[in-house]
């Protein structure tokens, strides 16, 4: 009989313990006080899984056998933490010349609930090229930008590591054909003319005229980049009698063409290049 009273008074100083995952702080100190227990908290930490403010664990685990008035801790989540993601790589121009500059950018953003830190990596061709530490408030987003140059030709490939990629082109320029001539008199008010042989532009080109000329007494020259089929009426380039020398930037359709100058009182060359 003494037996069976004193299980029945320890069996009254006894609980189960409540399961408080997922729980918010104030709502789980109601459960454990309902069930004759308090509640701790041991830490707050970041979770990926479970939202903030809400229980991640807890000791005892739930269902436990526990004396009452016991003190049930539990480790609270402060939210998500910090993720970095990328947006797409842009940039201020695809198309530069050799030693030109294009400036990449690309936002990136956290979403999680804490402030984040990170070395943004960018690589050129598989290079590690530059590397940059950002940090992005919580549920913000910055810009970066990395100037870009090469003095290589041809296309070049950036990544940012661990995300975008895009390319761009690194040109220079070629000269397809160059002409000279020695001071002569205009004839009949004229200038007297010179051209090159036919050459081939396969594409749309971006061509320049470069010129220069020397010991010239009020000379000048006209310069055209002109179609096989069509004879010589405007041109494209004149020099001035101040100057010694000059350049001019224009494009061509795929096609046959020859350059064409005219001179008259001057000694000159002029080159004819095409961005490659």
């Amino acid at each position: 009989m003494l037996l069976l009273c004193v299980a029945f008074l320890l069996s009254g100083c006894k609980t189960t313990v409540p399961n408080l995952k997922g729980l918010k702080k104030d709502k789980a100190a109601k459960v454990v006080a309902s069930a004759g227990l308090e509640l701790g908290v041991i830490a707050e930490t970041y979770s990926a899984k479970v939202a903030k403010g809400r229980i991640i664990s807890q000791i005892p685990a739930s269902s436990k056998g526990i004396t009452r008035a016991s003190v049930v801790m539990v480790i609270i989540s402060k939210g998500k933490p910090a993720r970095l993601t990328f947006g797409k790589l842009a940039f201020s121009r695809r198309d530069i010349d050799v030693g030109g500059e294009t400036v990449v950018s690309v936002k990136l953003s956290n979403s999680g609930d804490a402030q984040g830190h990170w070395n943004v990596v960018i690589t050129q061709d598989g290079k590690v090229t530059q590397t940059k530490s950002v940090a992005v408030a919580e549920h913000g987003s910055i810009v970066t930008e990395f100037p870009i140059t090469s003095q290589q030709p041809g296309v070049h490939r950036l990544r940012v590591r661990g995300g975008p990629a895009g390319s761009y082109i690194v040109r220079q320029w070629v000269a397809i054909t160059t002409l000279s001539g020695h001071k002569t008199a205009v004839k009949d008010g004229r200038y007297n003319h010179v051209r090159s042989p036919f050459f081939t532009l396969t594409d749309n080109a971006d061509l320049k005229l470069t010129w220069t000329i020397s010991r010239h007494l009020g000379g000048s020259i006209v310069v055209s980049v002109l179609p096989r089929d069509k004879g010589w009426s405007l041109y494209d380039a004149q020099s001035s009698s101040y100057d010694d020398h000059g350049s001019q930037y224009l494009t061509r359709d795929p096609g046959e063409y020859h350059l064409d100058v005219g001179h008259a009182n001057c000694e000159w060359t002029v080159t004819l290049w095409v961005k490659r």
